[in-house]
């Protein structure tokens, strides 16, 4: 029997990946229960603490430039690219996993990461308005806290600031945007992601984005 399959079968009672971690040192994804629904999420054993994935881009399978609704619940593949859903962050951030870190690998193989300390997502009520501070990392530049205090976006739903232009559906780039963006995660050409002011002090490509929350070390 695959070991992975053996916890996912017996972890359902667990409610994150939290208790997973307490029964498995194995990174994977596991079915858990969240509000009384299974859920399968990537629980990742990293640096001796437990962490979940929300968001990956690795491969480039799978197209980013979707609407609200899957923005919402979630799409993609758990074991490659994918967004977990703005309700799943926002039950997990609003419940101590507040804690957020953003992993980045560039075209030519520079690794850079940046870490918030406090990593809100707010609920459905106020459009998953994210709330974000406490940086610190090898990116090269705070990009993502530029989009601080804004609603999210899609292509057919416009929250951010510009008076001109649907920033999510001009550059086809759903996200937290202001007015537009300075974090390039969710365009569907892979070849164009990007991290305003990456430590070479421009859109250097990347070809590896993970974005992974935990509960805060104490």
């Amino acid at each position: 029997m695959d070991h992975r399959l053996f916890y996912e079968f017996h972890l359902t009672e667990c409610s994150d990946c939290n208790c997973v971690g307490d029964k498995t040192s194995e990174s994977g994804v596991y079915e858990i229960t969240v509000d009384g629904n299974l859920t399968s999420v990537y629980c990742e054993m990293k640096d001796g603490h437990t962490w979940m994935t929300i968001f990956r881009r690795t491969i480039g399978d799978v197209p980013f430039n979707v609407g609200w609704s899957s923005y919402e619940t979630g799409f993609g593949n758990k074991e490659g690219d994918h967004w977990i859903g703005l309700k799943i962050m926002n039950h997990f951030t609003t419940s101590g996993w507040s804690s957020l870190r953003i992993e980045m690998e560039d075209i030519v193989g520079y690794f850079g990461y940046a870490q918030y300390s406090r990593f809100l997502v707010d609920s459905a009520s106020v459009d998953y308005q994210l709330t974000l501070s406490g940086y610190s990392g090898t990116a090269g530049f705070d990009s993502f806290s530029y989009h601080n205090n804004m609603k999210f976006s899609t292509k057919d739903r416009d929250n951010d600031l510009s008076t001109t232009k649907n920033c999510a559906s001009n550059y086809g780039n759903p996200w937290w945007n202001r007015d537009c963006f300075r974090v390039k995660f969710t365009t569907n050409t892979f070849t164009s992601l990007g991290w305003y002011n990456w430590f070479t002090g421009n859109y250097q490509q990347l070809t590896r984005i993970t974005m992974i929350i935990r509960k805060p070390f104490g």
